[in-house]
């Protein structure tokens, strides 16, 4: 067992996912698309609904998307776009495959640019949509930050130092601090900055030739 938790936290994530509804001042209809059900998303959720509650906006659908996939998402979002005689200001994504299949749905009534289509993991393709206009933002992991941050907490557990962090984590021993890294939110204005100047992608990888 470990004596600290370093890691990415799913309640910070889902706030950070939700952010950039906040940012742009979203108001009206929002459909949360969420996760596969079995793999422990409702922490995620909790951290979006945070954010949204202090938004203009009302929560018209939620659904599980199986396997995280694009395909339960297309289907979603177009029950959601026909029920709602497309008046819907956002969809919460909660990773880059239900936002392409989301941003597919939406692509068919014409409406692709126009709603705020959220996502995370920060796949190339989401990268490209994000440089298009058609999804609004994805998180980036950075596995970099992740394993900075292990190897500073470890040097302070082998210097004897206090680990002080402001949440723990529980993996069913103890209560041990949990460092949080946080994941960094990628729009149109920060791909450049983030992505392509660290290296993560290249410039023709992003916007083609």
């Amino acid at each position: 067992y470990g004596d600290v938790f370093v890691g990415y936290d799913d309640y910070t994530n889902g706030t950070l996912i939700a952010s950039e509804l906040e940012n742009l001042g979203v108001s009206g209809n929002v459909v949360m698309l969420h996760g596969d059900k079995t793999s422990g998303v409702e922490k995620i959720i909790e951290g979006e609904k945070s954010v949204l509650e202090n938004l203009d906006v009302d929560i018209v659908m939620e659904q599980y998307c199986q396997n995280w996939g694009a395909e339960a998402a297309v289907g979603y979002a177009q029950n959601a776009l026909a029920e709602y005689d497309n008046d819907i200001a956002a969809f919460v994504c909660m990773n880059d495959g239900i936002a392409s299949g989301t941003i597919q749905a939406l692509e068919e009534v014409g409406l692709e640019g126009k709603v705020a289509v959220t996502g995370m993991d920060c796949e190339l393709t989401a990268v490209q949509r994000i440089a298009e206009g058609t999804q609004t933002s994805t998180l980036y992991k950075d596995s970099n930050a992740l394993s900075k941050a292990a190897i500073e907490t470890a040097i302070k557990l082998a210097k004897g130092e206090e680990i002080e962090t402001d949440v723990t984590i529980n993996f069913g021993v103890n209560d041990m601090p949990h460092v949080i890294v946080d994941s960094a939110v990628i729009t149109k204005a920060n791909i450049d900055s983030e992505l392509i100047e660290t290296g993560i992608y290249t410039e023709e990888e992003v916007y083609g030739e």
